[in-house]
């Protein structure tokens, strides 16, 4: 007797395991379904490849999911019942506490995560709990619902089953139309939290129908049991036969470009490869892909080059041609006009911006000027210390230089980005601030966002007033524009107004409360030249114009900025008006960290150039110069985690991105109409070699955990300016 109860056990697991690899790699096709509808309106794609390498990828996933799922919810439910053998409608509830009590435990760090940062604490502190118990309770009744339906399912009672299918598979296609179109890319953990929910309600979904079915028709058990040994067989074969692995990678690399669910999936399937392959000196899984991108391109030096370590230094014949074009003047103010988040085509449009515009043709213009960052916490620091590494201190800053060359230091902007700067970047620290509110007071949900009064005029005003009262000392004054960085966010009657005031059309490729902001950000960027003639500071004062970063602005589903280094968000307009020099156009790739160094020159007669990674932008000017020293730097980020490095060559028209999360390198032509479209990699593997070995050299590489994640400052900057 005992032994046949032993082999009906052992039957039933079977049972449940077949039915769970089953329904995993059944569902799995939901996954991939929503994949390709993903990519329907993105790049172009080898569809026979991805779809073979796809059911590939998901048919080893299935033994594993569905292993997992079948022993712990066997091994649950076996626990309870034998606690609680005589009371069945007790142990149906304790077991779905026990299956709600996990869900909470690991949606809990998401939800803690998600309200976590300055903005998110002047929550109620009640509502991550409510969310951790919203969990709870929503997964205690789905479970108690699930169960009374796998019984009816059971026992040949199908039709509530799979009408409770179908319910599920809707919803679960509703969270992933969700988790692929909503704040793409911004919140990794939530988008892992959506995926695993939709993938539990996908396989119980399925499991259910199977059930129905297998009940109806004794035979499907045979069926699902040879369909489960089949496709651990695979999982054994592609575990055992590297070139079946190979081919299974060739078919899926292009996914790294567009990752959607089966680029996710892939990335987890490589970690637990490279995990397994060495489990003793795991590092993590962004740690484990830099090995995996040693290994790939056979990268035998990835420390750092001395070269980013030597001081900014010319040779005697150009660094005398550089004096020359600089002159002898060190007694004049600097006034930097900068705009947070100002794409370099909407500068360049005269129909959007016509006072930059025409400030490039009476200035140096840099048309190729590229951010060290595609987010103001990257950007600003390489701007103002002439350097990548931003994490270090810089003697050289320019604010330090200036202090040193006694120049009063003067900055005016938006009271809710000096709350930003003053907590995560305190060295931006001037000797007077000018803040101007730009949100009601009382408020207490401004934190990177969520300002709505414009500040640019107050902000011209302010400058102005400042600039007459010390207009017989030399100073830096730095213009922190705001409301650029705001343009969803300023009220509806500011940008109606200014759009009537202005003439900006409905029609235009930019989004056009981005391009009304633009124009009256343009209308003072104006009003304040004219002040400086009229206060007769003109001839004596360096106006540099200038933005840390651009904006997506809906491109492949993302609208704001930082994680990516598109050309729209590390394209940057540059100019630089001089008393002296020349005007001129150049076109040759540039980097924001050039800006340091050029005008530390003009604030102290031999200034110390250690640190610099930047050039003298003068030096542009010099016909036949010699070759850039160093490359141009880029990097992208969210929640201080870095996600994205990249290099360009000063002649070169490629940009080598490097997603972390993949160790795919990505190679772009940067003269194509759409530069960020289609990586040329493939078609160029010299060039994408070379670059990537200067990359694996530079100082952004990650070499360390703390590369990747920096010291936590308690804030979040996933919603950094």
């Amino acid at each position: 007797m005992g032994a046949r109860l032993g082999k009906l056990r052992t039957s039933r697991i079977l049972d449940r395991a077949a039915i769970a690899i089953a329904a995993a790699a059944i569902g799995s096709f939901g996954f991939l379904i929503a994949d390709v509808v993903r990519r329907a309106s993105g790049r172009e794609y080898p569809v026979i490849e991805h779809l073979a390498g796809s059911v590939g990828l998901y048919l080893l996933v299935a033994p594993v999911v569905g292993a997992v799922v079948a022993l712990s919810t066997t091994g649950i439910g076996a626990a309870v019942r034998r606690m609680l053998s005589r009371r069945k409608k007790l142990a149906a509830w304790v077991e779905a506490t026990v299956y709600a009590g996990a869900a909470a435990a690991f949606a809990a760090p998401t939800v803690l995560w998600t309200f976590t940062g300055q903005r998110a604490q002047k929550l109620p502190k009640w509502v991550p709990a409510a969310g951790i118990g919203g969990v709870f309770v929503a997964v205690l009744v789905a479970a108690l619902i699930y169960s009374w339906a796998w019984r009816r399912a059971g026992r040949g009672r199908g039709a509530w089953p799979v009408v409770l299918s179908l319910v599920g598979v809707a919803l679960g296609a509703g969270l992933a139309t969700v988790d692929l179109t909503v704040f793409v890319a911004l919140y990794a953990r939530l988008h892992a939290l959506l995926e695993a929910v939709v993938a539990v309600l996908w396989l119980a979904a399925v499991a259910l129908v199977l059930n129905v079915w297998v009940a109806a028709r004794p035979r499907g058990r045979r069926v699902l049991r040879v369909f489960s040994a089949l496709a651990t067989l695979w999982l054994i074969v592609f575990a055992a036969l590297p070139p079946l692995r190979a081919t299974v990678d060739h078919s899926l690399h292009h996914v790294w470009l567009e990752p959607a669910y089966v680029g996710r999936t892939f990335a987890r399937v490589q970690t637990a490869r490279a995990f397994a392959s060495d489990p003793l000196h795991w590092q993590g899984a962004a740690m484990s892909r830099m090995d995996q991108l040693k290994d790939r391109y056979d990268l035998a030096n990835t420390s750092q080059s001395p070269e980013w370590d030597k001081p900014l230094t010319e040779p005697p014949a150009f660094a005398s041609k550089i004096a020359e074009i600089r002159g002898d003047r060190r007694d004049m103010n600097i006034v930097v006009f900068y705009v947070d988040t100002l794409r370099f085509d909407a500068a360049s449009d005269p129909a959007i911006m016509p006072n930059a515009v025409d400030f490039g043709t009476h200035s140096l213009h840099f048309t190729s000027a590229y951010a060290s960052g595609s987010d103001t916490m990257r950007s600003l620091p390489g701007l103002t210390s002439g350097s990548y590494e931003i994490e270090a201190e810089h003697p050289n800053d320019l604010l330090l230089v200036a202090r040193r060359a006694k120049m009063k230091r003067a900055i005016t902007l938006a009271q809710s980005a000096h709350e930003f700067l003053a907590k995560l970047r305190p060295s931006f620290k001037f000797d007077d601030t000018l803040t101007v509110p730009d949100y009601a007071a009382g408020r207490t949900d401004v934190w990177g966002y969520g300002a709505d009064q414009p500040t640019a005029e107050p902000m011209v005003d302010k400058a102005l007033d400042w600039m007459k009262s010390h207009k017989d000392e030399r100073f830096l004054m730095w213009l922190f524009n705001f409301d650029q960085h705001n343009w969803r966010e300023l009220n509806a009657e500011f940008v109606n107004a200014a759009a009537k005031k202005y003439g900006v059309p409905d029609e235009a490729p930019l989004n056009w409360r981005y391009r009304v902001v633009a124009r009256s950000v343009d209308a003072q960027f104006g009003r304040m030249l004219r002040g400086l003639r009229d206060l007769g500071l003109a001839d004596d004062t360096i106006v540099v114009f200038v933005s840390d970063h651009g904006e997506a602005l809906g491109r492949d589903g993302f609208w704001v900025h930082s994680i990516f280094l598109w050309e729209c968000l590390e394209r940057v307009p540059l100019m630089i008006r001089i008393p002296g020099v020349e005007p001129k156009v150049v076109y040759d790739h540039v980097s924001l960290v050039d800006l340091a160094p050029t005008l530390a020159r003009y604030m102290e007669d031999k200034p110390s150039m250690a640190g610099y990674h930047g050039e003298d932008l003068l030096g542009y000017l010099v016909p036949n110069r010699p070759p850039r020293r160093l490359p141009l730097l880029m990097a992208g980020a969210s929640h201080d985690t870095l996600l994205r490095i990249g290099l360009m060559t000063p002649k070169s028209p490629y940009k080598l991105v490097l997603p972390l999360e993949t160790a795919v390198p990505e190679l772009y032509d940067t003269t194509e109409k759409d530069p960020d479209w289609i990586s040329v990699a493939d078609r160029e593997p010299g060039v994408t070699l070379d670059m990537l070995s200067q990359l694996v050299r530079s100082p952004l590489f990650p070499r360390k955990q703390h590369d990747l994640t920096p010291a936590d400052d308690g804030q979040s900057r996933a919603q950094a300016p």
